[in-house]
């Protein structure tokens, strides 16, 4: 990957989700996970229907590592799942994926997407981030 090539990644990278996904993974989505991010952003409530194995979990748990970049931490995103275990998974990775260098660097400079007020989350856990079972 050339250093063009990634520094386009990077610059587009708080605005799109399959920009950001590459650019702090390699990981290139295939068309159909984006068109379900395109789908994401032209509905603000949604329900997507995949088979299971479609890669829909790994596409939003990014998109929500973003989305909390974006805002700086300043959003709640619940994770909800039939089991505690999932949802605490999720929130981990979720949590992971926010906080890495390649991530923080996608939003240097850029204004502050929301300026909602950040979650209450147990002690050590970042804001923004809560989970619970369904």
């Amino acid at each position: 990957m050339s250093h063009r090539y990634r520094e386009e990644l990077r610059r587009r990278a708080a605005d799109d989700d399959a920009a950001f996904i590459e650019y702090i993974t390699d990981l290139v989505l295939p068309d159909h996970l984006r068109e379900m991010s395109a789908f994401a952003n032209r509905h603000r409530k949604a329900v997507v229907l995949e088979p299971r194995g479609f890669g829909k979990t790994t596409l939003l748990c990014y998109r929500a590592a973003r989305l909390i970049g974006l805002a700086r931490g300043a959003i709640r995103i619940g994770i909800l799942c039939a089991v505690d275990e999932d949802a605490e998974n999720l929130t981990a990775a979720i949590r992971r994926s926010s906080s890495t260098h390649a991530s923080s660097r996608c939003f240097r400079g850029r204004p502050q997407g929301s300026r909602g007020r950040a979650g209450a989350t147990r002690p050590g856990r970042s804001p923004g981030l809560s989970s619970a079972r369904t």
